[in-house]
């Protein structure tokens, strides 16, 4: 919820300015459809647009929803770090406009995949949607867990 919604005069609360660097708020403003965002300058977009590249499961769900299959570049070493967001990033912008269901590998994203390969669950899902066979670099990280492991061995059976 976003607390300046619930005054008339929001322009008069502490910190009313500083409302675009806080992730949260500038996502909730750029994507609710009230129409707060028409009446920002290019500068308070721009700042808005910054603090959410700070944030890196709002970039991702951010980029999904604003950007239409255009990647934001600007927020992907903060992406890339994330192990769950990299991997719905790789999957739900970079290979958007791939056939992600069909047997074909997608584009990779070789760039977080250090960080990708030491989630155990993430690494399986990776090799399967998107490397769509075995990640041998992964497979040492996958095996620390003993349910995903079975679960990523499963997977590469029916690839």
């Amino acid at each position: 919820m976003n607390l300046y919604d619930l005054y008339n005069n929001p322009e008069g609360l502490n910190n009313f300015n500083e409302r675009l660097s806080v992730p949260a708020i500038a996502y909730h403003i750029l994507t609710e459809r009230d129409g707060e965002y028409l009446d920002m300058s290019s500068e308070e977009l721009a700042r808005a647009v910054k603090s959410i590249a700070t944030d890196p499961k709002l970039s991702v769900n951010y980029t999904i929803n604003e950007y239409e299959g255009s990647r934001f570049k600007e927020a992907e070493p903060v992406i890339m770090k994330d192990p769950v967001s990299a991997y719905k990033y790789t999957r739900d912008v970079i290979n958007s406009k791939s056939n992600r269901w069909s047997s074909k590998p997608n584009i990779r994203w070789p760039e977080a995949e250090p960080y990708i390969m030491k989630n155990p669950k993430i690494a399986g899902l990776y090799a399967s949607d998107i490397i769509k066979g075995r990640w041998p670099e992964a497979e040492p990280y996958i095996k620390q867990s003993e349910t995903w492991w079975a679960e990523y061995l499963e997977l590469m059976e029916y690839l």
